[in-house]
């Protein structure tokens, strides 16, 4: 829950007299925002009971508990067209328009979720009148639910940590009940002892299903996703079996169906779409359902598996769709938030949350184990080296480098900001052959555009997940960090994921049903013992028989160069042993050729000569290439990679310990005699001699004249900021050696 959004509300009372005290005798009450402009809270303080009654000559005064005032004279009162939804049943809620003074800001989020019995709850709440007067501060409440989710109007939660006066207990009403980042109820009234320590509360997934209040918040509900139904459709009518198990489990209302089974197959597709039902008991019966097919004897086998993966393919469809409601709409209004705290821990679930949003199927990863909960396809690498980074790579670095720039704490962290940038250049903006050099700036803004065109014509959108360090300092500076983001690429969705146990605990009985459907992937083989004595680089004898002795990796830039290359290694080695693309064009012309491809450098070659420019590190398909390079040089078979410069550019992965030949003015057939003796060595042999000048790398060109004052320059600022000691110069001073350091590094030099 967030301090900031809690709302003191006061309601003036008079005795059972109707004497007046002026509006200086009232009930104090608590209020949560959880829409824009909008605060739930009890609707009993609209109407509180003996001793005291509201002042009806009086309004309402509200304040915000940030900026609060002592003295609730002074708050801003409610007129009464401002309460815009007070509950008309036996529902005790109200939502009040109050303005939010201040920035935008992430409001709380209304849960259509059903707790269980145990599970634990938070909660804070403002104490009586006169106490809240004295010190202007919430009191905290925890503990446990203790009565199972029905469709009554009201639940039982048990109080094991709370304060003991009872004045701290007078102004709970309308306090909100949390479990983990989710609002799941809130507190109708005071209860009348304190020492029973128990609360009755009004279940939000009832307010949600409340038309209006539903419209208030997030406006109309709409109907299923008219694709996911047309898919589901498809999928069911694929196997009468799946149905038929689907059924059995008891989650669906037969009597709903009709006679004609076309029509009956889109009633039950509709039905299985619709929100609000309970996720938890919909997805334990797709698994039955799953568990039942697989089960099946010898004699139906073929024909239970192929239901069985028409069950799969269904969930991926229905479980997005049932989820929780609240949480969907919740994130589908927070687009254009720079960081959305999600109330969820596992990835997994995140996808899910996403699918919804965008009335989609989930797109999971394949499961690498049986505990494995899978990611989603659309969620983006923080740093993409070399594939998908699950470390949370970025909070890490921005962790790091916090520690060494503690004197200035709110200073901007210098991550690797870069890198991701060149990732999503390379994956979803393609420059135009022949087309002028772009600066940073102005591909950072066209792949932004081709982002934002992806997600309007496909509906789907690509998005970040963060888990944020505990520390303060820390988390403002990722904060900071993905405002920048969010700001290059509003198309994107940055998310920050619950640390908590508990609600990784939740998650994964939730989801482990769901996650047990799911095929695991199949182990690779790998070409090196999994465990050494030693951390020993990998041995010729250990690099087994493979299609391709050489694999050439080189941007199209490069081609009439490298071409010449091939010829002379085809000459010794064979055509079929080159992996050279234009050797290959039949066989590379397919859907899939990226995987293909990556499969063919990372498995199948015995040595692989990257052809290293500023042409290959812009490149998307050397991109791709480079990514299978850096896997097999964390596996510790670097011996496989041959690293040969055209030029200094900064390749992210390589670094100024690494060796390289220097193309330079070398013929193609000196430099591909140097890869012949190198494959020579790798095979334990002496090189052969060739006709060729001996390997030695010549020093590399002489910096341009642009790259000299840029280095004059970045010594000069350094030299400053080592002597400064004002904060304010010694930022400015780090933002300029950044810009002096971002502009060598585009000039092809290392800073």
């Amino acid at each position: 829950m967030d301090g900031s959004l809690f709302v003191a509300i006061f309601v003036p009372t008079t005795d059972e007299q109707g004497n007046d005290s002026n509006g200086s005798r009232g009930k104090l009450a608590t209020g949560y925002l959880v829409g824009k402009n909008l605060v739930l809270t009890a609707r009993y303080i609209l109407q509180p009971g003996p001793p005291y009654y509201r002042d009806e000559h009086r309004h309402i005064r509200i304040c915000w508990h940030c900026s609060c005032p002592g003295d609730p004279a002074g708050w801003p009162v409610v007129p009464d067209e401002d309460i815009v939804w007070p509950s008309q049943d036996d529902l005790d809620a109200v939502l009040i328009r109050c303005p939010l003074p201040g920035d935008p800001v992430v409001p709380g989020i209304v849960s259509h979720d059903r707790p269980l019995v145990r599970m634990k709850w938070t909660g804070e709440g403002f104490p009586g009148v006169t106490r809240y007067m004295e010190r202007q501060s919430t009191n905290s409440f925890s503990g446990n639910v203790c009565s199972k989710a029905s469709d009554e109007a009201c639940f039982e939660l048990t109080v094991e940590n709370g304060p003991e006066e009872e004045d701290d207990w007078k102004g709970i009403s309308g306090m909100p009940v949390f479990i983990g980042r989710k609002i799941i109820g809130i507190v109708p009234s005071v209860p009348p002892n304190a020492k029973v320590r128990k609360l009755g509360v009004t279940p939000t997934w009832k307010l949600l299903d409340d038309k209006v209040f539903h419209g208030t918040i997030y406006g109309e509900r709409h109907p299923p996703a008219k694709k996911a139904k047309d898919k589901l459709i498809k999928v069911l009518k694929r196997s009468s079996s799946a149905v038929e198990a689907l059924i059995d489990q008891g989650q669906i209302d037969i009597d709903m169906m009709g006679p004609d089974s076309e029509r009956r197959i889109e009633r039950f597709a509709e039905s299985l779409l619709l929100p609000g039902k309970d996720s938890r008991a919909v997805i334990d019966a797709l698994y039955q359902a799953y568990r039942s097919l697989r089960e099946e004897d010898d004699e139906n086998g073929a024909q239970s598996a192929k239901a069985a993966e028409a069950l799969v393919s269904a969930a991926h469809l229905i479980v997005p769709a049932i989820y929780d409601y609240g949480v969907i709409q919740w994130t589908r209004h927070q687009q254009d938030a720079s960081l959305v705290p999600l109330p969820v821990h596992l990835k997994t679930s995140a996808e899910i949350i996403m699918a919804g949003v965008d009335g989609r199927e989930i797109q999971l990863h394949q499961r690498k184990s049986e505990k494995d909960y899978p990611e989603g396809k659309l969620s983006l690498p923080q740093i993409p080296e070399c594939g998908i980074d699950p470390e949370n790579a970025i909070a890490r670095e921005v962790q790091k480098n916090h520690l060494d720039r503690k004197y200035n704490p709110t200073a901007k962290v210098e991550v690797s900001r870069h890198r991701l940038d060149v990732y999503l250049e390379s994956q979803y903006y393609q420059p135009q052959g022949g087309a002028p050099k772009r600066t940073p700036d102005e591909r950072i803004r066209l792949t932004a555009r081709a982002l934002d065109r992806i997600r309007r014509s496909t509906g789907q959108t690509l998005y970040m997940l963060f888990y944020l360090p505990q520390e303060v300092e820390v988390q403002q500076a990722i904060r900071s960090l993905v405002q920048d983001l969010k700001k290059d690429y509003p198309a994107i969705m940055f998310l920050s994921l619950d640390l908590t146990a508990e609600q990784e605990e939740q998650d994964q009985d939730l989801l482990y049903p769901l996650c047990c459907m799911l095929p695991v992937k199949e182990p690779e083989t790998l070409d090196v013992p999994p465990i050494l004595p030693t951390e020993l680089p990998e041995t010729p004898s250990s690099m087994g028989t493979k299609r391709f002795k050489i694999a050439l990796s080189f941007p199209g830039e490069h081609r009439d160069f490298v071409k010449q290359v091939a010829a002379r290694l085809a000459d010794q080695v064979g055509r079929d042993r080159v992996l050279y693309d234009k050797y290959y064009e039949a066989e590379f012309a397919r859907p899939d050729l990226d995987t293909y491809l990556q499969r063919l450098y990372h498995d199948e070659s015995e040595l692989i000569a990257v052809f290293l420019c500023a042409d290959y590190e812009r490149k998307e398909w050397c991109g791709l290439e480079w990514r299978a390079v850096r896997d097999l040089i964390k596996k510790r078979q670097a011996s496989t990679v041959m690293p040969l410069r055209f030029d200094n550019t900064e390749i992210p992965g390589l670094f100024s310990i690494d060796g390289y030949v220097w193309i330079g003015g070398r013929a193609p057939e000196e430099i591909a005699d140097l890869i012949l003796q190198r494959l020579q060595v790798n095979a334990g042999q002496p090189p052969a001699s060739f006709p060729s000048n001996p390997p030695v790398s010549p020093p590399p060109a002489p910096p341009s004249p642009a790259l000299l004052v840029w280095r004059k320059k970045l010594a000069f600022l350094e030299t400053e900021d080592a002597k400064a000691v004002d904060p304010a110069q010694k930022f400015k001073l780090q933002e300029d050696i950044a810009e002096a350091k971002a502009k060598i590094r585009e000039l092809g030099g290392s800073a």
